[in-house]
This record gives C-alpha cells, structure tokens and sequence, in this order.
C-alpha cells in the first residue's frame, strides 16, 4: 500500500467551493428573511398563511445549507471505514 492512499485526504477543487460561495449566501439571506417573517407574523390574525410558507423555506433553505456538510463526512466516515477494513 502506498503511502498517499494511507493519507488521502476529502478535498473540493476551489472552482466547485466558488460556484457554491454565492449560493450559500443566497439562501442564507433566505433563511434570515424567512425566520424575521415568521418572528413579525406569529400570533397575527389572517396571516398563519405567511407563517407556514416561511417556514417550509426556512426548513428547505437549510437543508441546502448542511447537506454538502453531512455528505462530506458521511464520505470522510466511510473512506474511513475502509481504510480500517483493509
């Protein structure tokens, strides 16, 4: 076994990490919009609508947000894995 397979590293090309860098910001705005929404509209009569809407953006905003995160160590952790295993 060589020694750069024993020392493998999870690493992105810095031209993936750039494309992705605007689109976090994006949906980072969305999801500080979505919970100032959801703060001035809880409680108000006829606007429940605005609440439920902000909120399933919210929580799709931050799926986009942490999956790269939880996919990248669910990698880590399965070359890991095999590593042990060989």
């Amino acid at each position: 076994m060589s020694e750069t397979n024993t020392t493998q590293k999870l690493r992105f090309p810095s031209s993936t990490l750039m494309t992705t860098f605007p689109s976090y910001i994006f949906f980072a705005g969305i999801s500080f919009m979505a919970i100032r929404v959801i703060l001035n509209n809880y409680g108000v009569e006829g606007e429940e609508w605005r609440v439920v809407f902000a909120s399933v953006g919210l929580f799709l905003s931050s799926l986009f947000l942490i999956a790269p995160l939880w996919a990248k160590a669910y990698v880590k952790r399965k070359l890991g894995t095999q590593k042990k295993a060989e």
